[in-house]
């Protein structure tokens, strides 16, 4: 706590003039795709001992307006690998996609209606799984991200001396929403767009003061470097509660039942702490409407915290808790946690060194080390 506490306080000291929560934009849109690989091959002289190669991919697209929200997430992997004595590879695939829609129905709030559609498909699967659920909600999450990397350029320029102090609150949240607006000046003016909008994000320094003859050339590579060079993480901050009824629209496996349809109750939370670090929060339950409600249910808890180490090191902390009742196996209890470094390389790559502990109840603990290379695409 005390270690949070001082990340906190430094984080903040950067930039003293504004909160991450002023910042506020009528639309928010987050959209990102990586692809991740990493192998392994060991041998014994002349002999395959054993080989394991994965690829995967993750998919995140968030967009958050004044009536009108979407969030599109997808992961899906194939892997293959050859122990020592067979003849061939073994191949493994599974994808699985969740999308929400919300609208919010009450104009000045955040109550909204929402409809979510899951899929999730296995190499063993005779088809897609395939569930629905709708409901109501209240709470909306804003994307701060640009007002982050406003920050990392100020403290930039302030080490260049390329500006006498912290720029006014205002200005500085108005570099934030010029920022945002990388798209809308890459749709106007093509491939040269980059001179332009570095011209508006310098006008809006100057506007404040702090640099009344602009920042000049150093002032602008630095800009350059934080914006193209170096990783600032997704910020939100906000909260949702969700409350809806599940189906199953298909099932896995040809000829099974599906199951009953289920409440299902939802609570996300996201919070910045400082500027150099994400906390975010996921509580999913879920039970059927039959005689056995609240007695026969699902759980699961998945927590993430984040914090830059540096300009390109991040340290993150994963946790998932679960938990469920069911009438033939009782209360079953796991956890999952999970730490990683994650290395900024060059041209949006990433190399990623992980560790995740496992246990649940009745079994032993497992313990795993992966070191994979990722690239964004989008």
């Amino acid at each position: 706590m005390v270690l949070l506490c001082c990340l906190t306080l430094a984080s903040t000291a950067l930039a003293q003039n504004a909160s991450i929560r002023d910042y506020t934009v009528p639309v928010s849109t987050v959209q990102n795709l990586q692809a991740d690989f990493n192998f392994n091959y060991a041998a014994s002289g002349s002999d395959l001992t054993g080989r394991n190669g994965r690829l995967g991919f993750t998919y995140k697209r968030f967009k958050d307006a004044l009536s009108f929200a979407y969030s599109i997430d997808a992961i899906g992997s194939g892997a293959t690998s050859r122990d020592a004595g067979a003849s061939r590879d073994t191949a493994q695939y599974a994808t699985s996609a969740s999308a929400r829609v919300k609208k919010y129905i009450l104009w000045g709030t955040a109550i909204f209606g929402f409809g979510d559609v899951s899929i999730d498909y296995d190499r063993v699967f005779d088809r897609p799984s395939t569930a629905v659920t709708l409901g109501v909600g209240d709470g909306r999450f804003i994307d701060a991200t640009s007002l982050a990397r406003a920050v990392r350029v100020e403290e930039f320029l302030l080490r260049e001396k390329a500006i006498a102090d912290h720029l006014p609150k205002d200005s500085l949240i108005e570099l934030g929403h010029v920022i945002e607006k990388e798209r809308a000046y890459k749709e106007r003016y093509g491939d040269t767009y980059r001179k332009r909008w570095f011209q508006a994000m310098e006008q809006v320094i100057r506007a404040s003061g702090v640099a009344p003859r602009g920042i000049g050339a150093g002032g602008i590579l630095r800009i350059n470097e934080v914006l193209f060079q170096q990783r600032v993480n997704d910020r939100f901050y906000g909260s949702e509660f969700s409350f809806g009824v599940n189906f199953q629209a298909t099932t896995p496996f040809s000829g099974a039942p599906r199951r009953d349809p289920a409440a299902s109750i939802g609570y996300r939370y996201s919070v910045p702490i400082g500027w150099r670090s994400q906390f975010n929060q996921r509580l999913e339950i879920d039970s059927p409407f039959t005689r056995q409600f609240g007695k026969v249910y699902s759980a699961q808890m998945i927590s993430d915290f984040v914090y830059e180490v540096s300009n390109r090191i991040d340290f993150t902390l994963r946790d998932i808790l679960r938990g469920s009742r069911q009438q033939s196996l009782g209360h079953q209890v796991g956890n999952s946690f999970g730490m990683s470094f994650t290395f900024f390389v060059e041209n949006k790559a990433n190399f990623v060194v992980s560790t995740q502990i496992d246990k649940s109840k009745g079994s032993a603990w497992t313990r795993s080390f992966t070191m994979s290379l990722n690239y964004r695409l989008l």
